[in-house]
């Protein structure tokens, strides 16, 4: 292939020639930093986000103990502790029906 006889040049941008000056640096900066600050917020959140139960109403809890009429059991999907003062619950625990290990609907 022979050399073109003439010099092409594309400048797709209207400053390309032009040398950076201190407000594009400070513009690019405060660009950079802000896309940073973005980033680390939604870390954070995300980090700090528990989701709600998605089951709708109530969710699953292993039982762990009975005591002063109260059903203790622990959420299968977060591990808390809580408490039931449904009596109902507490009387098929003592009655045998609901063991220590077992997984309830609420």
């Amino acid at each position: 292939m022979a050399p073109l006889p003439y010099e092409v040049v594309i400048h797709d941008e209207p400053d390309a020639g032009k040398p950076m000056t201190d407000a594009d640096v400070r513009t690019g900066f405060w660009a950079v930093l802000t896309v940073i600050t973005f980033g680390l917020a939604l870390a954070v959140a995300q980090t700090v986000y528990t989701p709600g139960d998605i089951s709708g109403v109530g969710g699953n809890y292993r039982v762990v103990s009975v005591s002063k009429g109260r059903l203790h059991a622990e959420d299968t999907a977060t591990g808390k502790r809580v408490s039931f003062p449904d009596q109902e619950l507490v009387k098929a625990a003592l009655a045998g029906k609901i063991k220590r290990g077992d997984v309830i609907r609420r």
